[in-house]
């Protein structure tokens, strides 16, 4: 899916300042799908303008190992993310993360 939706100079720009190519983002998200048994994502609001899109989603589940963040295994999670993300040809070509936050039950 990574190849269909995202462009192959794709970049995500994290708040900290990181960058990470198509390629990185893929193994990420294949890592946080693979964190927790069971796996929820809510898209909260989303707005699109041009070729801009902003969305704020929430991603919870129960972790299954400490892959991520030495959070314990067995507790329950919640992410909430806000990204900028533009478009170029139907594909995206950028994710600029702006708000994090993280909490374990």
């Amino acid at each position: 899916m990574i190849n269909e939706c995202f462009s192959e100079n794709f970049v995500r720009y994290a708040k900290d300042g990181t960058t990470m190519d198509r390629e990185g983002y893929s193994k990420f998200c294949t890592r946080v799908l693979n964190m927790a048994s069971d796996i929820q994502i809510k898209i909260e609001d989303i707005v699109a303008e041009g070729d801009k899109v902003a969305f704020y989603f929430t991603l919870s589940g129960t972790r299954k190992d400490e892959a991520i963040d030495n959070l314990s295994t067995s507790k329950r999670f919640t992410m909430s993310e806000a990204y900028f993300s533009r478009f170029e040809k139907g594909k995206i070509v950028e994710f600029r993360n702006f708000q994090a936050q993280r909490q374990t039950e």
